[in-house]
């Protein structure tokens, strides 16, 4: 007896972008995840990311201080993801962190030279 087997196999695609800031430079390190799982990458010096995710699912381009951002892949090769600041100045960000986890108000607006 023959008998006829059918295997739908899961469509993926390779796709390549690159995940910049508001005014185009290149985000080293953004992760860039496939939405609801942990498959993903990290984008490369110039802010590129390359790799094999199934077609139709939803990317997450991420980065420290920024907002996320989706993308629907559907059957897009190339994604550019652009992250937007979470709101703020880093400062702004930074105060608000402290403020979160140990209390207090945010101090008065420093005008003077920022010393490291």
């Amino acid at each position: 007896m023959l008998g006829l087997v059918s295997v739908a196999a899961a469509q993926s695609l390779t796709v390549t972008g690159s995940v910049t800031d508001p005014e185009g430079y290149p985000l080293e390190g953004a992760t860039v995840l496939v939405k609801g799982t942990a498959t993903g990458t990290v984008t490369n010096a110039e802010g590129r990311f390359e790799f094999n995710v199934p077609a139709n699912s939803i990317l997450v381009a991420s980065y420290l201080g920024y907002l996320s951002q989706e993308k629907p892949v559907g059957g897009e090769h190339t994604l550019n993801c652009l992250c937007c600041c979470a709101g703020g100045t880093v400062m702004d960000i930074l105060f608000d962190f402290i403020k979160a986890f140990f209390g207090g108000s945010k101090p008065p607006p420093y005008d003077g030279p920022f010393l490291c």
